[in-house]
């Protein structure tokens, strides 16, 4: 199977860029696409927040420190939705081309990379916290004993595979919901309908070749 990874700038000015053209690219495509129309007007919306709050706090006549924080804090919700729309509608989706791949900083991960990065030869030590509703967020550290988030070097991101309700999964085959996970804390975002269902997963890292590590011990949780 391909993997794919994306990248969301870090820079201010490459941020603002960044999500006024995948909120574009939305507007004109998320039919063909398969993106429903509520996560279209919610990212929207969220987007125009940060539009404003960016402009009022990039003003030299305006600009505070209580405007920057106000910003910031626009920037993060958008941020979230973002990454659940790559996540749930971009990364595997075969309607969308090569070209609008590129624009949408969406790259494969390729194997036998120039780096010749090893296999990983640990699992990730993953918990699913409950903060939102009908949401998870992935929590990744390298062991049970690091405090770090961060991947190992050459990891791409951290792949689960994951069965939503029903009785606990006795193989990793039976887990047929696959999330790549490019950052810990990244969210999931489930069903309305699933709230309440237990959620099983397995975790393991993907190197930047492509090569897969162990998968580790199966967690669980319940999706608020």
């Amino acid at each position: 199977m391909i993997k794919y990874s994306f990248a969301i700038p870090r820079m201010l000015a490459e941020q603002f860029s960044f999500q006024r053209t995948l909120v574009q690219l939305l507007a004109e495509k998320a039919l063909a696409w398969s993106v429903p129309e509520v996560v279209v007007a919610t990212v929207t919306g969220q987007s125009n927040t940060y539009e404003n709050r960016y402009e009022v706090s990039g003003n030299s006549q305006t600009q505070s420190p209580a405007l920057t924080v106000a910003r910031n804090d626009a920037w993060a919700t958008l941020e979230t939705t973002i990454y659940s729309i790559y996540n749930r509608y971009l990364l595997y989706n075969d309607a969308i081309s090569a070209e609008d791949r590129d624009t949408l900083h969406i790259s494969e991960v390729h194997i036998g990379g120039r780096t010749g990065y090893d296999a990983p030869t640990v699992s990730p030590a993953v918990n699913l916290s409950s903060e939102d509703v009908s949401t998870l967020h992935v929590n990744y550290t390298t062991s049970i004993m690091s405090s770090s988030h961060r991947k190992p070097v050459g990891v791409a991101f951290c792949e689960l595979a994951c069965k939503i309700g029903g009785e606990p999964p006795f193989t990793i085959e039976e887990c047929q919901s696959h999330y790549f996970v490019s950052r810990s804390h990244q969210e999931l975002v489930f069903n309305p309908e699933q709230r309440g269902n237990t959620v099983y997963a397995f975790a393991r890292w993907v190197n930047r070749n492509g090569k897969t590590g162990p998968w580790g011990n199966r967690i669980t949780a319940i999706v608020p």
